[in-house]
């Protein structure tokens, strides 16, 4: 490891920053609350595909989880319990689950991951949460993702089911600011709509 490695080491290991550890296989998981357990870290597992089998070993450790809903089907041999209601049934638990893409190109597809996950039994109120204040408070940051006297004021107002892919994003607020909301598209359609309807 190089210093800099080394140095940014110093506030895990002083359970000041949370370290993010990627594991599928119940075992694994298992191996992590150990060691999270012995060491004192603020630990986050990501992937957790066979998290529902060690649910309460995680309960109990209170540890952080980050899914990919869309991930029901064995990619290896570290995945093999892979399973749909995996948030659901962890949020059974009251266990913090965090959603994610898990790829920057797929970010725009958030919120149909989430969808997917609560037609697979996740809440409605832990699905919210899955993408604002649980993330926010498992990286340390508790003053976003939640509506409350001394939060950022970064909002976004729907114009139904934000987890519906037909409702759309009527007004967004960020740092208590209304931003513009027209796009390059909006302005191609009305340019040639009007071109259309006025022959």
């Amino acid at each position: 490891l190089s210093f800099q490695q080394l140095e940014a080491m110093i506030p895990v290991v002083q359970s000041q920053t949370p370290i993010l550890l990627f594991a599928n296989r119940a075992s694994d998981i298992l191996e992590i609350i150990k060691i999270a357990k012995k060491y004192h870290l603020k630990t986050i597992i990501a992937g957790a595909c066979e998290g529902w089998m060690v649910a309460d070993e995680l309960k109990a450790s209170k540890i952080p989880v980050i899914i990919n809903p869309l991930q029901n089907a064995p990619d290896d041999f570290s995945s093999i319990g892979c399973r749909d209601d995996n948030a659901a049934i962890l949020d059974q638990q009251k266990i913090s689950v965090i959603i994610s893409t898990f790829d920057t190109h797929n970010s725009r597809l958030l919120r149909q991951y989430v969808g997917n996950a609560i037609r697979a039994g996740l809440s409605a109120e832990t699905a919210l949460k899955s993408i604002t204040s649980h993330p926010s408070q498992a990286f340390g940051q508790h003053d976003y993702g939640m509506v409350k006297e001394g939060s950022f004021a970064n909002l976004v107002v729907w114009d139904g089911d934000p987890f519906e892919l037909s409702s759309i994003a009527k007004m967004v607020f960020i740092n208590g600011k209304l931003q513009n909301t027209h796009t390059r598209q909006d302005s191609l359609f009305e340019k040639y709509y009007h071109l259309y309807h006025s022959k």
